[in-house]
């Protein structure tokens, strides 16, 4: 299925950020860093030569499309998935989504995904045959025979449309499907700052089960919650035709008073610095999209560099988002401060490749949530493409993602 293809994880080595290129030794299961004019070698087994840890990801990556074919429904329409490899559901909208957002992921590394313009409207088409005509959202019908038309289940529901509404324009296709603006308004938690203020302050949330996510306990989810709220708002306003009211710049001004000068994260006092982490790269998205000013990044990047492991996480032996979203915090970091604490970031970026390499399976060719026994690779998995991607830019100083 793979086209030919110029993938961005293939630079010479002086074209490396800092004083080290890293390799991986796969006889001792280390990455090892080495200075530039010296060749490369394992200090623990002695092996000569190990490949660098983005040929390794290149090789992987390059067999990534057998698992997306594999999960690829053949009876019916174009363009339905499945989940995982014996997944009981006829197909799941969600793991169509993923699957269709490898297309600009996939792209934005370089590579050459294997889909005709044809074959994406097709597929874009086959997904719309679940548009819900009275929700106007598109609701994958056996998640809510299984689980109902809950609180919970209908916000997912409203999730996976807005960002297939994303992933449909990122294919080429803008004006296929548009986020109804009644159900926008309806999760607009910032309609006004009184709203705002209640919704910052715990009081109110887009969906009731969301109430138990509060900023004490779940910092991750309410960092989400406070950047997707900042960007359906203005949204909104852009739609009615409306100017700025001024609601964005009063959730900034709360954020900036709310965050801890001492780790320079939001939140979390009753939750594990992991997840502390996580809330830090969706506030940020935030302050990116209006270019605020961020304050105490010396200690953000200090409480992040102290928080990694060396088996190449963050503290709770997690992956994708728990893993990437500290990538975010450095990333920053080298556009801001370029000289502060570099070989320390460049160190404990390189270690996230040992996540990558242990959720790998070199069997189904696509990324295992959960490396266990057993433990099959899932079309979820897909976010842990943002790890070797924000390895390389600041690694290696290409640029993968838009913004």
């Amino acid at each position: 299925m793979n086209k030919e293809s110029s993938s961005k994880f293939i630079v010479p080595k002086e074209h490396w950020r800092g004083r080290r290129t890293f390799h991986y030794c796969p006889n001792c299961g280390n990455v090892v860093g080495v200075p530039k004019e010296d060749p490369p070698a394992c200090p623990v087994c002695k092996a000569s030569d190990p490949d660098d840890i983005f040929a390794v990801v290149d090789r992987k990556l390059q067999t990534l499309w057998q698992f997306v074919e594999a999960m690829r429904v053949k009876e019916g329409p174009y363009g339905r998935y499945r989940g995982f490899a014996g997944d009981p559901r006829p197909y799941r909208i969600v793991a169509s989504d993923q699957a269709l957002s490898l297309n600009h992921i996939m792209h934005y590394a370089g590579y050459s995904p294997p889909w005709t313009k044809e074959q994406l409207e097709a597929w874009i088409d086959t997904i719309l045959l679940d548009l819900n005509p009275e929700t106007g959202l598109i609701e994958d019908p056996f998640e809510i025979e299984e689980k109902g038309r809950t609180d919970e289940v209908l916000f997912n529901q409203y999730c996976v449309s807005r960002g297939l509404a994303g992933v449909f324009a990122k294919a080429g296709f803008p004006n296929k499907y548009r986020l109804p603006e009644q159900a926008m308004q309806e999760r607009d938690c910032l309609a006004d700052k009184q709203h705002a203020l209640a919704f910052l302050n715990d009081e109110e949330n887009p969906a009731d089960f969301l109430n138990a996510y509060t900023w004490e306990t779940s910092p991750y989810s309410k960092g989400a919650q406070v950047t997707w709220a900042i960007r359906n708002h203005e949204a909104l306003l852009r739609r009615e035709g409306l100017p700025d009211d001024g609601v964005a710049e009063f959730v900034h001004q709360w954020l900036d008073r709310k965050q801890n000068p001492r780790t320079g994260y939001w939140g979390g006092e009753n939750a594990s610095m992991n997840d502390q982490m996580c809330g830090v790269f969706k506030i940020l998205m935030a302050y990116q999209d209006h270019n605020w000013r961020i304050n105490h990044l010396k200690r953000m990047v200090d409480t992040t560099i102290s928080i990694g492991t060396p088996e190449g996480d963050f503290g709770d032996h997690g992956f994708g988002c728990t893993v990437f979203d500290a990538l975010l915090v450095f990333r920053i970091a080298q556009q801001k401060m370029p000289d502060y604490r570099a070989e320390d970031i460049y160190e404990t970026t390189a270690r996230t490749f040992l996540n990558f390499i242990g959720h790998w399976s070199d069997e189904e060719h696509f990324f295992t949530p959960r490396p266990m026994p057993g433990a099959r690779a899932e079309m979820v998995a897909m976010h842990g493409l943002a790890t070797p991607m924000y390895m390389a830019e600041i690694l290696l100083g290409v640029k993968m993602f838009p913004q």
